[in-house]
């Protein structure tokens, strides 16, 4: 067979993950023979079962070029057997002289003698079927693990042999990302536990997961962004691997303040005009991107093209503009997983430019409790008994770590800040809610009985409510209390201490992002 005609399915091959050389001239062989199509499995041992891969590999009707359509991937965890003797036989010791028969080669060869080693093997059998339900539940999983595929089988067993199996069928539209090694994620139920490690952080987005368990064998790093409404938040998930396992123990969390835009008229570009644009994409939705081209192509859709050109437009010099399309990449294009990767280094730099406070949190803490952490509020732990720790911001030795410390201390009950709250003219069922947002490290917005709003954050180790404006001027909690309250307190608070830095917070220049 020429060279050509079998091109495109090497290539196919070795994106999946395919280099093994015999394999590959086997497949070779097959192209040879001229058939449409064939069916080739290439088997893979992992530390906890085997994967089966099976090939559907096609010859185009014009070119006579074979290409991989498909493949059917199948996980097969092993039939493990705990250390027991029933009738009198030793059903470890069974299960290894088994495994030592080529029971396929035998069964073409019948009868077998009863006398012979193997037919020893098959007497034991017949009596561990017949000792009990346990030792019959064992003959079927010995009978599994044996003897599929030969006439000793019976395919009765084969709704018990699915509970060790887990298949799926992927096309071949996206091999280097859904490989070999992707798939032993998947299918052995590794990937979805790695997912929830994720989401208890609070993405939930697969992609970058999925891109990453694709080609890594050891330990590796996500570095994903959120949108914040003062800056761009950057996370830096490092994935270490114990016993064949991915964990994520720790995280790093970067806030960045970013610059408002100065929109304006550049060399005929409208900035203004252009974010207008960009703002009507849903950058996370990867199906609206695209559009067909030539009949059974993509490319992106028109809008997106138009957008593309005036971004990567290499003719702006001017320092301003070049801040403002590195400003507007950054806004609309750190989330999504189809863009992220055109950002260029100019404005990866510019962002690294930007001052920025870091944090490092144990895996157990969600990265929405970062964002208030790093403006100086604290979260309730809620692995802390009634007596209420907190976890707050610790001042940091720049010297020595470079990014704020986390530190947890003992602060106000549940019990006594919801009698606290009781203290204002809310209604019972907002005392939840209300509570519920500053535990969390919330400011919250509530409105009082009399149609007015205030924001309620708590100092929780000086034990009291810190009130203000919608504008964010402070507000005295005993003062307002008397003029507006018509529950008396059951003890009077404290004056309210408003900390600078969270005024400064709440009376901040609204952001670009």
């Amino acid at each position: 067979m020429d060279y050509l005609s079998t091109r495109l399915i090497e290539r196919d091959l070795k994106a999946l993950g395919i280099y093994n050389p015999e394999f590959l001239q086997k497949v070779d062989n097959l192209c040879c023979m001229g058939l449409p199509f064939f069916y080739l499995t290439y088997p893979t041992n992992f530390p906890d079962g085997r994967l089966d891969i099976e090939l559907h590999c096609y010859k185009h009707s014009e070119t006579e070029e074979y290409k991989l359509h498909g493949y059917s991937a199948k996980f097969v965890r092993p039939i493990e057997f705990e250390a027991v003797t029933i009738n009198g036989i030793d059903v470890l010791a069974l299960d290894r002289a088994m495994a030592n028969v080529d029971w396929q080669g035998l069964m073409q060869d019948a009868p077998v003698d009863m006398n012979s080693y193997p037919g020893v093997l098959i007497r034991k059998m017949v009596l561990l079927n017949e000792s009990s339900a346990q030792g019959r539940s064992i003959f079927d999983l010995l009978s599994i693990k044996h003897w599929l595929g030969t006439g000793l089988y019976d395919p009765i067993k084969d709704n018990l042999k699915m509970q060790y199996e887990t298949a799926k069928y992927f096309s071949a539209d996206n091999l280097l990302e859904e490989n070999i090694t992707y798939c032993y994620h998947l299918l052995s139920g590794r990937f979805d536990q790695y997912l929830l490690q994720l989401e208890d952080i609070g993405f939930h987005t697969p992609i970058y997961l999925k891109r990453m368990l694709a080609f890594s064998a050891d330990d590796f790093s996500l570095r994903l962004y959120r949108r914040e409404t003062d800056g761009l938040m950057e996370v830096i998930i490092p994935f270490s691997k114990t016993d064949d396992r991915y964990l994520i123990e720790q995280y790093k969390v970067k806030l960045y303040d970013l610059p408002a835009i100065q929109h304006g008229i550049f060399n005929d570009l409208d900035t203004e005009k252009l974010e207008e644009d960009m703002k009507i994409i849903d950058w996370m939705d990867e199906a609206s991107h695209y559009q067909i081209f030539n009949d059974d192509e993509y490319c992106f859709t028109d809008k997106i093209c138009s957008i593309l050109s005036q971004l990567q437009d290499t003719h702006y010099e001017d320092q301003g503009i070049s801040h403002i399309l590195a400003l507007l990449e950054l806004k609309y294009w750190a989330e999504s997983p189809d863009f992220v990767g055109m950002i260029d280094n100019d404005t990866w730099n510019f962002l690294s430019s930007c001052p920025c406070k870091e944090i490092l949190l144990p895996a157990g803490i969600p990265v929405s409790a970062a964002f208030h952490l790093l403006h100086g509020r604290a979260i309730f732990d809620v692995k802390s008994t009634e007596m209420g720790a907190f976890w707050h911001r610790a001042v940091p030795d720049i010297a020595q770590t470079g990014h704020f410390l986390l530190q947890s201390s003992d602060g106000i009950s549940v019990s006594r800040l919801t009698q606290i709250l009781q203290q204002l003219p809310i209604g019972e069922e907002e005392i939840e809610t209300v509570l519920s947002r500053i535990l969390n490290g919330q400011i919250a917005d509530v409105q009082l009985k009399s149609g007015q709003s205030v924001l309620v954050s708590v100092d929780p180790f000086q034990e009291h409510l810190i009130l203000f404006s919608p504008n964010g001027m402070p507000m005295d909690h005993q003062t307002y209390q008397c003029k507006n309250s018509n529950r008396p307190s059951k003890q009077p608070m404290p004056p309210t201490k408003v900390h600078s830095k969270r005024l400064l917070w709440l009376k901040g220049k609204k952001r670009g992002i």
